[in-house]
Order: structure tokens, then sequence, then C-alpha cells
């Protein structure tokens, strides 16, 4: 598989409908199919005002943290992280 140069996206944000522990799921499914999708040494970019979770999930599934950005959008503060798939063997 692995066909994609980079995923670029605004991560689920916690809110009413959505609890912590849904959204980490999500953002466990998300890296781990992302492995499968994303060619090797290539990047994930996601936008997020909550980033911890994000973190935790992107390293359990073998990707590193390469940037970290604050923006502002109107007056909500985002974050905008890049990470990296680091490669576990000699063959990845």
């Amino acid at each position: 598989m692995n066909e994609f140069d980079i995923i670029a996206t605004h991560a689920p944000e916690m809110n009413k409908k959505l609890s912590e522990k849904e959204l980490e799921k999500i953002y466990m499914d998300f890296f781990y199919q992302s492995k499968y999708v994303l060619k090797k040494k290539h990047e994930i970019t996601l936008i997020s005002p909550s980033i911890d979770i994000i973190k935790k999930a992107a390293e359990k599934n073998s990707f590193s943290k390469i940037t970290e950005k604050q923006a502002m959008l109107g007056e909500k503060a985002y974050f905008i992280l890049k990470f990296l798939r680091v490669l576990i063997g000699l063959f990845g």
C-alpha cells in the first residue's frame, strides 16, 4: 500500500458528543492506519487546539514529532504539529 507522501488534516476536537476516551481511540486508529497508507519517511501534519492526546497516540504508533507551532484562528489558539514515521528495525 504506502501510497501517500503526506497526510494533512484538522484533527477532531473534544466536544459534548465526543469524550476524551473516544477521541483517544480515534487518534490511535488514525495513526495506526496512517502507517499503512503513508510512504516510509513521510509526514503527517495536523492542526488542533489540544495536542497531548495526539502526541501520545503518535508515539505509540511509531511517529515522532518534528515540528510544533502555534497559530491563531480568530481568537482561538491552535497547534500545528508535524510528525514523521519512525522506522523500526532494518526494513521499517
